[in-house]
């Protein structure tokens, strides 16, 4: 009562196996190590974001102070600010 398949069914079990457990290890183990992944990109675009601001404004720093030197004389302000 032994049953032998037959080559195409031999195949077409292997390649059901081999996608079956193509998938497993897929969202096992691939998936979350990719959406660590782009959490982390998502993180570094923000914290980029972030210093490029911050370059920014240092940049505009003594422009700042200068524009707010000539408004707090102007306005009689004294400036406490200043270090």
């Amino acid at each position: 009562m032994q049953r032998i398949f037959s080559k195409r069914e031999k195949t077409t079990l292997f390649a059901t196996i081999g996608v079956i457990l193509f998938s497993i290890i897929f969202n096992i183990l691939i998936m979350p190590i990719v959406e660590k992944n782009s959490g982390m990109d998502k993180e570094i675009a923000y914290t980029s974001a972030k210093l490029n601001k911050y370059l920014w404004l240092l940049s505009q720093k003594q422009n700042l102070q200068v524009k707010f030197s000539k408004f707090s004389s102007g306005a009689g302000l004294s400036d406490s600010r200043q270090k």
